[in-house]
């Protein structure tokens, strides 16, 4: 089946060594310094040869020397004598050519020689001087106008002798004579760097001498070895475990084989990685540094023998892993082992075999392991791999491999860490080799389609990316959220994690500007997972890692979620060791101040501590010290030891008085940051988990059972709500209650658990949905991530029909779910069952367990009347946010509503709230359907509310009472009459029941919702009224209570004794009523409002106006409970993007 270029190919290699190999393909993992060997002349060797020349009969050899050296350092323009020895015909040995201008210009010596005639006489004889004159006679005697004579000598000439012999020759003979000797010839071939010359034309035999020339890589790496090595050295061995220790001793390792330093010290290196991992534990790090092990001694030292012997050790350690990058270290040196075999360098036993083996039966276990979809594919293309390289001479195997190759591209189209760019490569070296069968032809083309998707995707990712940032900067976060989202989506390859990391860091940024804390947990945990998994290759903190942990503390303060806090907050100390000092000198000043209010914000935060939480607190002062949050252990001790407890633990400055922590204290609960925290704290000590959100004003409180899958489930669903409703701040859709409450529990506990993973159900007295999770069935699940988002879309439908109403509800799910693709956006990285696996090691870690078993609390010794003050002080003072402190008078507008209230840019979620005490789904069971009244002298009078369902009735009121009192001592339950709506019905009038908009305490930027219920007297015995308003204007009061009756009114009882005392009644006209104030909702469009004759222009003409043109943009078919029609419209939009 091989090809004639694949033989010669093969053959090419087979004549390489590995190391030789290797060089080729990664030469900048090699060592760049250049070693030469040059011939080396040494001067008193060479003055010797000069002295004896004559004795080893080499006259003429000197005066080839000499000629050459003149021609260098003299004149260029010399002619060789090709005569006899001793000056022949000419009587010169050399002289020199005319040469024209243009040549000699260029010259920068002997520029006279160009067009003057210089002669040259060489010789070796010891008896120099006669010999001189002699030479000088015959050359004057040829009368050849010589302006210069030069005499070359081997011999020692004393500068006296030589000055008066020159100064004789020149008187004599009129043209100039130089005498050159020994001396200057050694001046001339050393000084002037002739050695080479000298070396060739007297035919030297001399040694060679080594020259090595650095190179810039050697430089560079062998500056951060030293530096490692220094850092290695002066590292402590006390203390817990230096994570940097074992990275900088593998890292020095690495380097020692770079620059192919001699073998003990590399391997010396790569041992002493190894004990470093090993005495921390760290199986990871130990599986590391024996790879790297393996990996030099077959690449860099030629040493298959070593290699083979640590791979048993990496087998051990890969095979106990189902974690595909463990086992890619056995895969990697097996195939090289193979490689070895095949070009001769080992031979194949059966060792080898049962190695494979082994191998091949892991990988397939894991690459059946579909519960970890994208673990499993990776393992899948390794497998095939190895199958390719050790079937490559049947080529019936090798059809089928490719088939299930092209297969597993199929299947891996959509899976974001499935690494297609690194096997698409391989794919195709592997078509030089089996590229003649007629399958890989077909799954070339399957491979070319993805890539074009994938290649199109992301080019759109990239557009989108962008536009987001440019709506982060300009302050749009909704339309940044929408856009980065839908990026988001496209990101989701192996080859595109750098741009769905930044596209993830965007997003939580944006969520976190927008009040929706669980949402950008969620994302920062995703994002922090996917830079742990690169940290833990490279050890690369420059990926935003530390920051990221930065970002995670503080969006902890503000969810409670103080576990998490700890340790984030230690997380980030830990990435601290990774930052060089030297490049972040200054960011170590900022980190110091990030400290400095991160303790301040958590302490601040314990204020809120229940007399339980003040408990578990009292386990953590030891913990809080060695984080370096001293304020926050401070607090501690002082809500359990007093003042004096301070000053015994040295917190407290000599000459600070008790009055002055009091005063310190409330300093603290007036701090505007205060409004930015959770305003409660959640340890995880108890039986349930507490979570809070604002979303699009509503609060949602969200309750979970104490086990990790259930806290984790649940975490994911409130950040897939607040991500889905991100956008939905405008007038499309609007709720219908204050609040909305969930409970997560076990299933075990759950009596409404219908045997499914995730089941939930509404409890009877419509107070809160229940969310019933079974752990055990995550455990072991391949379907998990699909069940579960198919629940929360299903859940989701649910809460949406049921708390919220929306004119077009079909417009509005088409806006998020399909346009702006909501739904991904919200449950791509929402899954913490996943993510937070990968970022906490042990389930612990989310928890103070391991804190509380390992530390005995602080003596508790304040006095009762102490404790008292302080938790008066400390919630003395309700925080304001910063940007606006004074509340604002409410005024009403007119005309258009603005239109940065019905689509707000940059308005966050807390910055809306709902107020109402309708409970929507009592009103509607209970069937609200009229007013009755009764008074007796003496006594409030009654004003009830009729409703036809009693449970449910007593249900409102009994929820009421709970969040009230007995009586609304602040008019939070907002009761309106109106009346004088119609002529037709002059002693008509309506009733609403609702939020009171005065006690919103809304401040600049912010808006509220009001939810009311409305109810028309038709046609009433104008009597009744008057007697009850009459009883309230005297007495000041009145009881609002429930009146049960049948379904035709009948038989009402009246049940004052359930009810609520209140003052406030708001009795009104309705041609008093403007177009936006709060009681417009009782104006129908068919009503006539009677309006006195001397009342001109009545604020309700421009009321009613606006009501009868809101009548005609509504749609008659989107009334407020089509809750059935959004839920199969949601789920229809969910399966039809599954498909």
């Amino acid at each position: 089946m091989a090809s004639t270029k694949e033989e010669k190919q093969l053959a090419t290699e087979q004549l390489l060594k590995p190391s030789e190999f290797m060089r080729l393909r990664r030469p900048e993992q090699f060592s760049d310094t250049v070693v030469t060997s040059e011939p080396y002349l040494d001067q008193v060797y060479f003055e010797y040869h000069l002295e004896t020349l004559t004795s080893r009969g080499e006259e003429k050899v000197f005066e080839h020397f000499a000629r050459k050296i003149c021609e260098a350092v003299i004149c260029p323009n010399l002619i060789p004598q090709t005569g006899p020895t001793g000056g022949g015909d000419s009587k010169v040995d050399t002289e020199n050519i005319p040469v024209s201008s243009d040549i000699s210009e260029r010259w920068f010596y002997g520029e006279d020689s160009a067009s003057e005639r210089w002669g040259f006489a060489f010789s070796a004889k010891k008896a120099w001087q006669p010999k001189c004159k002699s030479d000088v006679q015959k050359i004057a005697k040829t009368k050849r106008g010589y302006k210069c004579v030069f005499f070359v000598s081997n011999q020692f000439v004393p500068d006296r002798k030589r000055a008066e012999l020159e100064d004789e020759l020149t008187k004599k003979h009129g043209f100039s004579v130089r005498v050159l000797d020994r001396s200057w010839l050694v001046e001339a071939v050393f000084e002037k760097g002739y050695e080479d010359l000298a070396i060739e034309t007297l035919q030297l035999s001399i040694a060679m001498q080594s020259n090595k020339k650095v190179g810039i890589g050697d430089q560079q790496k062998r500056t951060e070895l030293e530096a490692l090595e220094k850092r290695i050295q002066a590292v402590k061995g006390e203390g817990e475990i230096d994570f940097q220790l074992m990275d900088d001793c593998l890292h020095a390792a690495i380097l020692s084989r770079e620059l192919e330093e001699p073998r003990e010290f590399t391997d010396g290196r790569f041992d002493r990685a190894r004990r470093m991992a090993a005495k921390a534990g760290n199986n990871r790090q130990i599986l590391a540094a024996i790879y790297q092990h393996a990996w030099t001694a077959a690449y860099w030292h030629d040493d298959p023998d070593t290699s083979s012997k640590l791979y048993d050790e990496i087998e051990k350690r890969s095979l106990a892993s189902d974690r595909v990058e463990d086992v890619e270290c056995a895969v990697n040196i097996w195939q090289t082992m193979l490689s070895l075999i095949r070009h001769g360098s080992t031979k194949r036993d059966t060792e080898f075999d049962e190695r494979t083996k082994r191998l091949l039966a892991h990988l397939e276990t894991v690459a059946n392991d579909a519960q970890r979809p994208n673990n499993a594919a990776n393992a899948k293309g390794m497998l095939l791999l190895m199958r390719i390289s050790l079937d490559q001479e049947d080529d019936d195997l090798l059809t089928q491999y490719i088939n299930e190759f092209r297969a597993l591209f199929e299947d891996a189209r959509r899976l974001g860490g499935f690494q297609f760019h690194r096997f698409r490569e391989i794919f195709e070296i592997l078509g030089d080799a089996i590229g003649e069968l007629p399958a890989y032809d077909v799954a070339f083309e399957t491979v070319l389609s993805i890539v074009e998707q994938r290649s199109s995707e992301t080019a759109a990712g990239d557009q989108l990316f962008r536009r987001g940032v440019q709506k982060i900067e300009a302050g749009h976060l909704y339309d940044a959220i929408r856009y980065l989202g839908r990026a988001m989506a496209r990101f989701t390859k192996h080859e595109s994690q750098l741009r769905l990391e930044a596209c993830l860091a965007g997003l939580a940024h944006a969520y976190s500007k927008a009040g929706l804390y669980w949402a950008a947990y969620c994302a920062y945990v995703s994002l922090l997972s996917m830079l742990m998994g690169r940290f833990e290759k490279d050890r690369d903190v420059k990926t935003g890692i530390y920051r990221v942990c930065v970002e995670l503390t503080l969006n902890c303060l503000r969810t409670g979620n103080v576990p998490s806090f700890l340790f984030f907050f230690h997380l980030e100390k830990v990435f601290e060791t990774y930052i060089e000092k030297e490049a972040n000198s200054e960011g170590e000043s900022k980190s110091k101040d990030r400290l400095d209010d991160r303790d301040g914000y958590l302490a601040t935060l314990l204020l809120d501590a229940t007399d339980e939480q003040k408990d578990t607190l009292a386990y953590l002062p030891v913990l809080f010290e060695g984080l370096g949050l001293t304020t926050s252990a401070m607090i501690v001790y002082l809500m359990h030891q007093g003042q004096a407890g301070l000053r015994e633990e040295g917190f407290l400055p000599d000459g600070v008085s008790d009055e002055d922590v009091w005063e310190m204290i409330a300093q603290m609960a007036k701090q505007p940051v205060r409004s930015e925290m959770a305003g409660f704290l959640e340890l995880r000590d108890l039986a349930k988990v507490t979570m809070k959100s604002n979303c699009l004003g509503v609060q949602w409180e969200i309750e979970a059972t104490n086990s990790t899958t259930v806290v984790r489930v649940a975490q994911s669903f409130v950040g897939f709500i607040e991500s889905a409703l991100s956008t939905s701040l405008n007038a499309d859709i609007m709720p219908t209650t204050s609040t909305i409450r969930l409970e997560f529990v076990d299933a075990k506990e759950s009596h409404s658990a219908n045997g499914q993973m995730i089941s939930f159900q509404e409890d009877d007295s419509n107070d809160f949905f229940e969310v019933a999770v079974d752990p055990e069935k995550f455990e072991g699940s391949s379907e998990y991530m699909t069940v579960m988002r198919d629940a929360f879309v299903e859940l989701f439908a649910h809460l949406v029909g049921t708390y919220m109403t929306t004119h077009d509800p079909e417009a509005y799910l088409d806006r998020v779910v399909g346009s702006e693709e909501g739904f991904r956006r919200a449950l791509i990285f929402n899954d913490m069952v996943t993510t937070a696996t990968n970022v906490f090691s042990e389930e612990s870690e989310e928890t103070l367990g391991t804190y509380i078993e390992s530390n005995e609390p602080i003596a508790k010794t304040a006095s009762a009347g102490f404790k008292a003050k302080f938790k008066l002080v400390s919630k003395s003072v309700s925080p304001m946010p910063p940007a606006e402190m004074d509340r604002k008078e409410i005024e009403f507008g007119e005309g258009e509503i603005p239109t940065e209230l019905l689509e707000p840019t940059n308005t966050a979620h807390r910055q809306r709230r709902v107020v109402s005490p309708i409970n929507v789904r009592k009103w509607d069971r209970a069937k609200w359907s009229g007013c009755g009244f009764l008074s007796a002298p003496g006594f409030p009078p009654v004003f009830g509310l009729i409703f036809t369902n009693e449970q449910a009735a007593l249900s409102i009121f009994e929820e009421w009472r709970n969040k009230f009192g007995k009586e609304d001592v602040h008019d939070d339950i907002r009761v309106s009459i109106v009346g004088q709506l119609s002529h037709r019905d002059p002693h008509g009038y309506g009733v609403t029941v609702g939020g009171n908009f005065e006690n919103a305490d809304m401040r600049e930027q912010e808006s509220a919702v009001m939810i009311s219920r409305i109810n028309f007297m038709e046609h009433p015995n104008p009597q009744s009224l008057a007697v009850f308003l009459a009883a309230y204007g005297e007495l000041g009061g009145y009881i609002l209570a429930p009146i049960v009756a049948n379904s035709d009114l009948s038989d009402g009882k009246f049940m004052p004794e359930l009810g609520l005392r209140k003052r406030h009644l708001k009795v009104r006209s309705a041609w008093e009523i403007g177009e936006h104030d709060p009681d417009c909702v009782v104006l129908k469009p068919d009503h006539d409002p009677i309006i006195p004759s001397d009342v001109q222009n009545p604020p309700v003409v421009k009321a009613m106006a606006r009501v009868r043109s809101r009548r005609r943009s509504v749609n008659p078919n989107g009334g407020l409970n089509r809750a059935g029609r959004r839920r199969e419209k949601a789920k229809g939009k969910r399966k039809k993007k599954r498909t």
